[in-house]
């Protein structure tokens, strides 16, 4: 289920950003990514779930939010992204 996006009184997104981050950080996502390595997937393809996985998270209807986002947390998102 997503998570509902968090815009602060000052139009900002940055902590709905930083939520969807450190929600991919959780025990849930880190715990079903060793399965995969437990199961001999490859380091390589374990990261490209991650990044699909994390990619899929953060632009989400970005096409709403992206304008009002600073040039910091843009950086940060393209960044988790790649």
């Amino acid at each position: 289920m997503e998570r509902p996006a968090v815009l602060s009184s000052n139009l900002s997104v940055a902590e709905h950003i930083n939520s969807i981050i450190s929600s991919c950080a959780q025990a849930d996502a880190v715990h079903a990514l060793r399965i995969l390595r437990a199961h001999g997937m490859p380091a390589e393809s374990v990261h490209m779930v991650f990044t699909a996985v994390v990619s899929a998270k953060l632009t989400y209807a970005s096409s709403a939010w992206w304008g009002f986002t600073i040039v910091l947390i843009k950086s940060k998102v393209e960044q988790m992204c790649l």
